[in-house]
């Protein structure tokens, strides 16, 4: 039988009957990253709590059986649950004000991402197809955003880890930020790219600084072109999440939303929540062009969504690391997918199965329940089903009554 992995880890494959499980990875499930104090900490927003990810890169694959039913044998049939494999480009800030200092900012991002021991990258890539972004914009405008990626796939490690120090070596320490750009390039490869099995795609953008564009680099007024690119992606079935670290943390301007306003701003765009408008002050900005806005807005700032972003004081190099990837995996965390195959297709009415989300019974057709997917060969957790899986994991349990829903088994393909 073919085994695959997701980002809660792996499941192996039972005999009919057995029941069905996913398990997620070993440790703590749903733990918030601490809050830092003095010298820098995880901070989740509003003072809420983010979802943690806990990572065992030990985590191993085992087969289970594969024999055949017995004919003319007709029990209840447990079936078999895969996460699906989600896609993650790293889009890295490499604008000049990430080396200054290094050692603060750049150095301990690096080594949370690529640490051949700790790093999330070495850690997670036999659970997540993982691709490398650096960004920035030259003195000369005409060649922004210069944006250097790599290929998305699986155990991806050393390509990203190749390219990643590249990119560090002779850094344009006059370098901008043009994130709405940058991230409009990266939404196009990712929606270019045609994982088999699919799974769900993400951006997640660390950044030091509010974005500019590739026509004005100063002020950094690209507060609009950056959320329009993230609503573009969201609304193509992309989402982002942002960490902010170094200066944005506690940047603050009075005349538009800036620093951790914005990241909130960018946060909302990539989970597809209400974006709060600007200060009528931007609104006379030289980013804002002459038709007004391209991005949408919520009416009043009240009206503003909450989705989690993170930020890491990196005042403390020592303790920077660790704390940033802590972040990374808090993020991650709500890149798991809700979607399961199975090692069956439905050939039957699904209503008449069963789903068990740890121990309670979830309904057919429900927004907070469970429904079949067109290709009979899966099923999706909605609403708060899906959110307590993407905070805690769990164990899914699929069982159909085989004298009423015929099942034909099937071997899930491998991600790759």
């Amino acid at each position: 039988m073919s085994l695959a992995c997701g980002i809660a880890g792996c499941s192996a494959g039972k005999s009919p009957g057995t029941g069905a499980e996913v398990r997620p990875p070993s440790g703590t499930a749903g733990s918030a990253p601490a809050a830092g104090g003095q010298g820098g900490g995880v901070v989740p927003p509003n003072g809420g709590s983010g979802s943690g990810l806990a990572v065992n890169p030990n985590d191993g694959m085992d087969a289970g059986s594969d024999a055949p039913i017995e004919a003319g044998v007709c029990d209840d049939l447990s079936i078999q649950t895969y996460e699906a494999v989600p896609t993650v480009m790293l889009v890295v800030d490499t604008s000049g004000s990430m080396f200054q200092p290094r050692d603060q900012l750049w150095d301990p991002l690096f080594k949370a991402l690529t640490d051949p021991t700790s790093g999330v990258v070495a850690m997670l890539q036999s659970k997540v197809r993982f691709g490398f972004t650096s960004y920035t914009s030259p003195t000369d405008l005409a060649k922004c955003p210069v944006v250097i990626d790599t290929e998305l796939k699986l155990n991806n490690f050393d390509t990203i880890t190749a390219e990643y120090t590249k990119a560090g070596v002779s850094p344009d320490l006059n370098g901008n930020t043009p994130t709405g750009p940058a991230v409009a390039a990266v939404a196009k490869k990712l929606l270019e790219f045609k994982p088999e099995p699919p799974g769900p795609k993400f951006i997640l953008l660390v950044t030091d600084g509010d974005p500019d564009t590739c026509t004005v680099a100063n002020p950094n007024c690209g507060q609009d072109e950056s959320i329009k690119a993230i609503q573009d992606a969201y609304a193509a079935g992309i989402g982002t999440f942002v960490i902010g670290i170094g200066d944005i943390v506690n940047k603050f301007d009075a005349s538009m939303r800036t620093g951790p306003q914005h990241l909130q701003d960018i946060a909302n765009a990539g989970a597809g929540l209400p974006v709060a408008p600007n200060t009528q002050n931007y609104t006379y900005s030289k980013c804002i062009a002459d038709n007004g806005y391209t991005a949408t807005y919520a009416a009043s700032v009240a009206e503003g969504g909450a989705a989690p972003y993170y930020t890491v004081s990196t005042t403390n190099g020592a303790m920077a690391q660790t704390q940033i990837a802590a972040a990374i995996q808090a993020s991650l965390a709500q890149a798991r997918s809700c979607t399961f195959n199975m090692d069956a297709q439905v050939k039957g009415d699904a209503s008449l199965g069963t789903l068990n989300f740890n121990g309670s019974k979830l309904p057919f057709g429900d927004a907070n329940g469970w429904s079949l997917g067109t290709d009979l060969t899966s099923v999706t957790l909605g609403g708060t089903a899906c959110d307590s899986w993407k905070k805690s994991g769990g164990k899914v349990d699929v069982v159909f009554p085989c004298k009423l829903v015929p099942v034909e088994h099937v071997d899930p393909p491998i991600p790759k």
